[in-house]
């Protein structure tokens, strides 16, 4: 059948690439990696070891999107500890890559680890101090770590933006919180006033709804294709994680439950 027909080719691949792979024709060995991800495009662990062979031939940027396409379909899967596990080693070749900061630190969260979350949240700052998805995720960490002056400091640049982005529905939000931090505070009652004037009458609120859901969705950019991916399907995450600074070859079976077969490293 065309199941035992793909399964038989992709093992003949896979010994022909790890051939080529132990004699050093690295660039070969991932062109026939590629191959059998054309077969199996499901197949997260084929993509991760191709993003490493990308690596290993100083192909930055076509290894970021083998690791993107893999952190998706781990995302859809909702296999959130080996999210960050492969987040983690996309951070360690880029950094800067402000998607993948912000969903590691989501998932942080969401196992109570603060502490990670800010250490990624910091580096995400600094690449867009006004990004409102950061700020949210800040003032998160902050509460969770009992730190009410930084969380204050955060929701008041929080609420400065969404008013900015003309949002008022979350700016509302935004001020009631810091009202319940300082009840008395006639500025944030002055600046809530106004924001809820603003607000549209009931008749529109399903304009307002739509609008918020579109808002709540990321975009992943694949061959001018776009794939929307809700960030509302986050449900938790276990906190372990290898070191980024870690081989390939030690990240191998832990991945093994995402996918089933063909674990290559």
């Amino acid at each position: 059948n065309d199941t035992g027909r793909r399964s038989d080719a992709l093992s003949t691949l896979q010994e022909l690439a790890l051939r080529y792979e132990s004699t050093g024709a690295v660039r070969i060995a991932g062109e026939v990696f590629a191959k059998m991800i054309e077969i199996d495009p499901d197949n997260i662990p084929l993509r991760i070891k191709l993003a490493e062979l990308y690596l290993r031939v100083s192909e930055r940027q076509s290894a970021i999107y083998e690791f993107e396409k893999a952190l998706r379909k781990i995302g859809e899967k909702e296999h959130w500890s080996d999210y960050i596990k492969v987040g983690e080693r996309l951070l360690f070749v880029a950094p800067d890559h402000l998607h993948t900061l912000k969903m590691v630190s989501r998932l942080y969260l969401d196992a109570n680890n603060p502490m990670k979350a800010i250490a990624k949240l910091q580096t995400a700052f600094k690449i867009n101090r006004r990004d409102a998805d950061t700020l949210e995720l800040l003032a998160i960490a902050f509460e969770k770590l009992e730190q009410p002056a930084k969380t204050i400091s955060v929701l008041e640049e929080l609420g400065d933006v969404y008013v900015e982005q003309e949002n008022m529905d979350h700016a509302s939000e935004v001020y009631q919180q810091l009202l319940e931090y300082d009840p008395g505070n006639e500025h944030y009652q002055s600046i809530l006033n106004n924001i809820n004037a603003q607000v549209p009458e009931a008749g529109s609120a399903s304009e307002s709804q739509t609008v918020a859901e579109e808002k709540e969705k990321e975009v992943w950019k694949e061959g001018g294709e776009e794939t929307w991916v809700s960030e509302n399907t986050i449900l938790q995450a276990t906190s372990s994680y290898p070191d980024p600074k870690v081989t390939p070859s030690k990240l191998n079976t832990s991945l093994c439950h995402t996918c089933g077969a063909y674990m290559l490293w």
